[in-house]
């Protein structure tokens, strides 16, 4: 997507957003106030959003690296994941944070207190902006940003977790959103860290008690998103998890939640009901890949409330009885699945999955393939797994489409 020469005063004219950076004016001008949308704009469309997020943040860290006070890019980006991480404590997970915990986030990640000419670098740290002057204190400018930044730490914990301090890494309010959790994945795929190594740090939280439950948490949440087995017993006690997605062959039956909120439970990759943990008096909000909570197994839910489901049968019934041809009722199918969740990639064989039948399961490949040309959505590999991510410039047109099926002449539905 080419960003208009007017959006923030003709300072872009030239420079292209991706279609996995989100088009918030205050993130935008951010990022273009740093410099760094050209440089983000050469990886072309097409690249899985963990890669390119984590991409920019290298790029954002390294332009205010200064080398003359000994700090590059990769320990700015540290700092910052430090301030991540306490700002994790607040109900918002950006902040605010003191300017005081800015220099002790120096101080652990440099050993030493910072110079006068290293103080000007932490006054403008990227990614930050001033909360309350009077109290000199910053936030993070965006969520996505912050979320990726989050994962630093969690991904420096799995490194090593027998050195040094992680204490810190307790009491948090705000676990890694989807973004944060495919970022996490993918820095430590390309560490080339194993189950066994996120195990064993799994492990180690164990041994520490209940306080570090929510890092507990994390580390649970990677290993199933990686397409784990969990084979420790523990339990999870009220905390609120972002999504909770199981990878293909994911497993975690021994594992309990307990007076948990879950906003998304991802479970379309899963076969077999047991694999999912034991969940008492848990909330759930939104459960992904099926219809209804008898495919699940009961059984494995006790005292718990649900809200939606994204494959309910209500919704594809009444999407595939519209009088309108094959191509439009799958390509409403498809738009109403891939704009549902705000943020987050869908595997491509949801799109198969449903009441369709096999003559409208065959035009799939032919509507994904239009929407990709008409820049309503791209594809991405993530872990052999085909994601299809929405293109949130095309909200407002999809919007239109999917509160007018029958009636609407968007080109999207002509075949």
């Amino acid at each position: 997507m080419r960003l208009a020469s007017t959006a923030l005063g003709g300072k872009l004219r030239g420079d292209y957003i991706p279609d996995w950076l989100p088009p918030r004016p205050l993130l935008i001008g951010h990022l273009a106030a740093k410099d760094v949308l050209t440089s983000v704009s050469s990886l072309g469309q097409g690249v899985d959003p963990a890669e390119g997020w984590n991409y920019l943040v290298d790029a954002l860290t390294a332009r205010e690296a200064r080398i003359d006070v000994g700090v590059d890019g990769a320990t700015v980006r540290r700092i910052l994941e430090q301030l991540a991480t306490r700002a994790r404590t607040s109900a918002s997970g950006l902040g605010p944070v003191a300017f005081d915990a800015i220099v002790l986030a120096f101080h652990a990640v440099c050993s030493y207190y910072p110079d006068p000419e290293a103080f000007i670098l932490l006054q403008r740290l990227p990614g930050l902006q001033v909360y309350e002057p009077g109290q000199n204190t910053r936030i993070f400018v965006d969520e996505d940003l912050a979320d990726v930044l989050r994962a630093g730490e969690i991904v420096d914990f799995v490194s090593a977790p027998f050195a040094g301090q992680f204490d810190h890494l307790s009491g948090w309010k705000t676990l890694l959103g989807g973004l944060g959790m495919g970022v996490a994945v993918h820095r430590l795929d390309k560490m080339q860290v194993s189950f066994s190594g996120i195990d064993s740090a799994l492990r180690q939280v164990l041994s520490r008690g209940e306080r570090f439950q929510e890092l507990a948490a994390e580390l649970l949440r990677i290993l199933l998103y990686d397409g784990n087995i969990v084979g420790s017993s523990f339990s999870v006690q009220s905390v609120v998890f972002p999504t909770l997605e199981f990878g293909k062959g994911a497993a975690a039956g021994s594992v309990s939640l307990l007076d948990c909120i879950i906003e998304v439970l991802d479970v379309g990759e899963l076969n077999d009901a047991t694999a999912v943990p034991l969940m008492r008096n848990c909330v759930i909000e939104r459960i992904e890949g099926v219809a209804g909570i008898d495919e699940l197994a009961s059984s494995r839910f006790d005292r718990c409330s649900f809200g939606a489901f994204s494959e309910s049968a209500a919704n594809m019934s009444s999407i595939l009885s519209l009088p309108v041809p094959d191509y439009h009722r799958v390509t409403l199918s498809i738009l109403q699945k891939l704009y549902a969740q705000s943020g987050k990639g869908r595997k491509e064989n949801a799109f198969y999955r449903g009441a369709l039948s096999q003559g409208q399961r065959d035009l799939v490949p032919q509507v994904l393939a239009r929407l990709r040309v008409e820049g309503v959505a791209w594809p991405s590999r993530n872990h052999g797994t085909i994601l299809w991510s929405a293109n949130r410039v095309m909200s407002r047109r999809v919007r239109a489409i999917l509160s007018s099926p029958t009636t609407s002449r968007d080109s999207l539905l002509s075949q």
